[in-house]
């Protein structure tokens, strides 16, 4: 039976962390080596602990896993410095996930904003009316 597992790493310019479903934490950890964010991460430089919590998630969809990750204390922190957190899962949740609310952030016809208190949206671009 697959468990939920999540695998972390501490690289020099950056943090990756993710969960991964497999049998055993060695298989987890395995997985992830070589993957986005784990490109040049060693199997013994890998933290690896069970995330009971994401258990139910094993037939979730992608979008759900990350807003239980972003529930979870999770954040995502863009090149650009702004924090993607659990203060922003109804703009995440209406984008259809974080690459696409990404997308949408990076995009300068967009009407996505980020401030001191976060991202929001301003009202409607005129091709949009």
């Amino acid at each position: 039976m697959k468990k939920v597992y999540e695998i972390s790493f501490d690289g020099i310019d950056y943090f990756s962390i993710t969960i991964v479903f497999a049998e055993t934490a060695g298989k987890a950890k395995y997985q992830v080596i070589g993957t986005d964010g784990f490109y040049d991460a060693e199997f013994t430089e890998l933290g690896c602990k069970r995330a009971k919590w994401a258990d139910e998630l094993v037939n979730a969809s992608q979008l759900e896993i990350e807003i239980a990750e972003l529930k979870h204390g999770w954040y995502w922190r863009l090149d650009s410095g702004e924090y993607i957190d659990d203060d922003t899962i109804p703009l995440v949740e209406k984008y259809g996930g974080i690459d696409h609310f990404v997308a949408a952030f990076d995009d300068s016809n967009s009407n996505l904003h980020y401030g001191e208190d976060g991202f929001y949206e301003t009202g409607l671009l005129e091709a949009d009316k």
